[in-house]
């Protein structure tokens, strides 16, 4: 009786434990990443909500990483690939990747990896010239 008990708190500090994760995950604030299928394909007009400066937003890199298109604080960004080695390049410059974007100035962001590692984007000027990424 005594490990049915045991057991049984254990899965509740468990369950209460995931719970507590999903509340704090998802009161991040507004949505940086953009939510319709639509932007998640190239939409020559972003999609992402606007941001409040310094504070840390979870973002998902899409599918062909940071030199493809990045929809963060209501605008198009540009990443600049100097601030990446390579291996930082190899994970999240041409691939998929999760970490956080924080808009550091009107005209900066920095994403963070979870995996480690960080690059600086610029804020996009002038029409948006979407490639085909495979």
């Amino acid at each position: 009786m005594n490990r049915r008990r045991v057991a049984v708190v254990a899965a509740i500090v468990c369950v209460g434990f995931v719970v507590t994760l999903f509340v704090v995950w998802g009161s991040a604030g507004p949505k940086p990443v953009p939510t319709r299928p639509a932007c998640l394909i190239g939409s020559e007009r972003p999609c992402s909500e606007n941001v409040a400066e310094g504070k840390a937003y979870r973002y998902q890199v899409p599918h062909c990483g940071l030199i493809w298109i990045v929809d963060f604080d209501g605008s198009h960004w540009d990443v600049d690939k100097g601030t990446m080695n390579d291996d930082e390049n190899q994970r999240f410059g041409i691939n998929s990747d999760q970490g956080t974007m924080t808009l550091e100035g009107k005209d900066l962001a920095v994403y963070r990896s979870f995996g480690g590692g960080d690059a600086a984007l610029h804020r996009h000027s002038g029409p948006l010239k979407p490639f085909l990424c495979a």
